[in-house]
C-alpha cells in the first residue's frame, strides 16, 4: 500500500515537489492545496483544494509537505499537523527560525515529526550532516554562502558587468528570486538559515552574543569593478562562530580573493564550510536556489521520515525535558 501524502503550495518548489513525489515508488500524492484551484485545473479537480487544513485533517494523510512563503499560515499548518501526530516537512526557514522551540515541543508531546532539511542550503544536506554525521563533535565555526539569490546576482554583476537591478530581474525570471525579494537581498533569509544552523550546533536555542545582518542592496557595479581590478569578488558570506562559549552570527558582503574557497562559488550555488578541532574543515557545495533543488531536499526528508533508525531532529536541536 502506498504512503498517502499531501502537498501545500504550488509555486516553483511546489510544482517540482509534485513531480518528484509522483516519481517515487510507494508514495501517492492525494491532495494539493493551492490559493486558487481554478487556475490549476490541469492537475485534476479531485486533486486540488483551496483549504490546506483539509489536507492536514484528512485521516488518510500522515505526511504533509509544505512549500509556501507565508509565515503565519505555515505556522498554523505545522502546529495543527504536529498536534495530530503527523509528519510535517517544511521549507519555510523564517517560520522555523521564529517558532522552532514551540514546534519541537508539540512534536514531543503528540508524537509527530518535524523535518526541514530544505530550509537551509537547498539541495545541500547540511542539517543531516550536522545532526547525524557530526553529532557529538565540537563545531567552532560555520561559514558559507547560504543565499543562492544573492550569489546569483553578484555573480552575474561580475561576469556580465550588469547592474544590480538587471541581475535581480534575471534571477526573478529564472525562479531564483521571489517577486518580493526583500528577504533575500537584505540578508534576512541568510539570517534565518544561520539561526537554524546555530540552533543545531548549540543543542538548544542559541545564545547569540553578537549579530550583524547586512544585505547586498547597496552593491553597485562600481564596487564590483573595483574588486575585479584587484582580482577579487564580492560575496554575501554568513559566519557562525563560537567565541568564549557563545555564538556570533555575522552576515555581510565580503571581498574575497582567489585563495578563499568561497571565491569560486558562482550563481545559485551554495557552499558551507564546517570547522571543528577533530575534523578540521568540511565543505559542502550544491545548488541552493530554485524549485528542483529545494524540492529534492524535501523528498529526502520524506524518505528519511520512514526510517525508524534516523533520530528525530528534536533530540539534536533542543534539550527538552
Amino acid at each position: 500500500m502506498k504512503q498517502k501524502i499531501g502537498i501545500i503550495g504550488y509555486g516553483n518548489v511546489g510544482k517540482s515537489l509534485v513531480n518528484q513525489c509522483r516519481a517515487l515508488p510507494g508514495f501517492e500524492v492525494v491532495t494539493i492545496a493551492v490559493k486558487h484551484p481554478k487556475k490549476h485545473t490541469s492537475l485534476g479537480k479531485n486533486l486540488l483544494t483551496g483549504d490546506a487544513l483539509e489536507i492536514i485533517n484528512n485521516p488518510e494523510i500522515d505526511v504533509i509537505l509544505e512549500a509556501i512563503d507565508r509565515e503565519e499560515d505555515a505556522l498554523e499548518y505545522a502546529q495543527t499537523a504536529l498536534q495530530l501526530g503527523k509528519t510535517y516537512i517544511s521549507a519555510n526557514k523564517k517560520m522555523l527560525a521564529s517558532h522552532l522551540p514551540k514546534l519541537l515541543r508539540l512534536e514531543k508531546v503528540h508524537g509527530g515529526q518535524l523535518l526541514f532539511e530544505a530550509a537551509v542550503g537547498g539541495a545541500i544536506p547540511i542539517i543531516r550532516v550536522l545532526s547525524t554525521h557530526l553529532r557529538g563533535q565540537e563545531i567552532t565555526r560555520i561559514r558559507g554562502i547560504l543565499n543562492g539569490t544573492c550569489n546569483y546576482i553578484l555573480s552575474q554583476m561580475t561576469a556580465r558587468s550588469i547592474s544590480f537591478e538587471k541581475a535581480l530581474a534575471d534571477a526573478q525570471k529564472l525562479g531564483f528570486a521571489e517577486a518580493q525579494p526583500t528577504s533575500d537581498i537584505d540578508g534576512h533569509d541568510a539570517y534565518y538559515k544561520s539561526y537554524l544552523l546555530a540552533s543545531i550546533i548549540e543543542g538548544q536555542q542559541p545564545d547569540v552574543s553578537r549579530m550583524k545582518v547586512e544585505g547586498i542592496r547597496t552593491i553597485t557595479q562600481a564596487d564590483i569593478l573595483d574588486a575585479k581590478k584587484r582580482s577579487q569578488k564580492i560575496k554575501l558570506v554568513a559566519e557562525i562562530e563560537r567565541r568564549e562559549g557563545k555564538l556570533t552570527i555575522d552576515i555581510r558582503p565580503r571581498i574575497l580573493n582567489d585563495q578563499d574557497s568561497l571565491y569560486h562559488i558562482e550563481n545559485e550555488t551554495n557552499a558551507v564550510e564546517i570547522e571543528g578541532p577533530n575534523f578540521q574543515k568540511l565543505t559542502l557545495i550544491g545548488p541552493g536556489a530554485g524549485g528542483k533543488p529545494t524540492a529534492s531536499a524535501m523528498v529526502s526528508d520524506l524518505i528519511n521520515a520512514q526510517q525508524p533508525q534516523v533520530a528525530k531532529i528534536k533530540q539534536l536541536i533542543l534539550a527538552l525535558p
